[in-house]
């Protein structure tokens, strides 16, 4: 759900947990990582989003509310974002 970045890698950026988030990891269990809030840049734009402080040597992961905020999605054949058609009902 929300973008995720090895901790020591946003630390080292300077930033710091602002508050704690539950989470469900794929296997089932339940934890509460730190959470901070970040500027993200894709295709020259710069937007506000929630990143979640990952354990150390963690893969980064663009969640879905950051792709959601930058109207793009994935697409699974080309591997690359494209843009998304926004519902509004």
């Amino acid at each position: 759900m929300f973008t995720c970045l090895p901790a020591p890698q946003l630390e080292a950026l300077g930033l710091v947990p602002l508050w704690r988030i539950p989470i469900t990891l794929a296997d089932g269990r339940q934890e509460e990582w730190s959470a901070t809030e970040i500027l993200i840049t894709i295709d020259s734009r710069t937007l506000h989003t929630t990143c979640l402080f990952g354990p150390p040597g963690s893969l980064p992961l663009l969640g879905a509310v950051s792709l959601e905020q930058f109207a793009l999605a994935v697409d699974p054949l080309t591997r690359t974002l494209v843009p998304a058609r926004v519902p509004m009902a």
